[in-house]
């Protein structure tokens, strides 16, 4: 769950967008985020990419988290997109695709919400595969940077694309923009004892 401090930071980023700007959110879950960036900005286009298939991980924490709390001890992964659908499918501005989130189709995005939960070398891909799809200008944005792997991927990905690396609380942003920076240096994390500095890093 995305903390309500991150959550008005990420939508300080969509509030002003023009219509028909394209947002793209990476791991949709139940579409809990989604119809906060449609409140945010209703004239928005939001596609939202997600498959949930963690049935594989047995202690998963969504799922199990959810299973508690609405008392369904059989709940499982594939049940969540049904959920997702009712809680989505009113809203005219958002586009449902129970897919993988490499397979993103849409191209000049203005902001992109990755919160698909990976391992470093697969977030680092989707993106990857994400970054020519961006508009000039346009911004991602990541959750859970406190998790090593999470931190590592972007902070790779900035290092090749030579750009800044912000770091707000648990949520990572970059923008897409040919200012650079030199020679920036990253502290790589390799430990969950350890949660990435901001040192090397420009808060907002």
């Amino acid at each position: 769950m995305i903390p309500p401090w991150v959550l008005d930071y990420i939508m300080k980023h969509i509030v002003d967008l023009p219509a028909g700007s394209i947002v793209v959110e990476l791991g949709t879950f139940v579409g809990g985020t989604t119809v906060h960036i449609t409140n945010a900005n209703s004239n928005v286009v939001i596609h939202t990419y997600d498959n949930n298939q963690f049935d594989k991980y047995v202690d998963n924490p969504m799922l199990l988290h959810m299973r508690n709390i609405y008392d369904l001890p059989l709940l499982q992964a594939s049940d969540i997109i049904e959920i997702q659908r009712l809680h989505l499918e009113d809203y005219d501005n958002i586009v449902m695709h129970v897919d993988d989130t490499t397979n993103i189709a849409e191209t000049d995005i203005a902001v992109a919400l990755v919160d698909d939960n990976r391992d470093e070398a697969s977030l680092f891909d989707v993106l990857q595969r994400l970054w020519p799809k961006m508009a000039p200008g346009g911004v991602v944005l990541g959750d859970d940077v406190d998790s090593p792997e999470i931190y590592n991927a972007f902070a790779k990905f900035a290092k090749l694309q030579n750009i800044e690396l912000t770091i707000y609380s648990k949520c990572v942003k970059l923008v897409k923009t040919n200012n650079v920076f030199g020679n920036r240096v990253f502290e790589f994390k390799d430990t969950l004892l350890h949660k990435p500095s901001i040192q090397d890093c420009d808060k907002i």
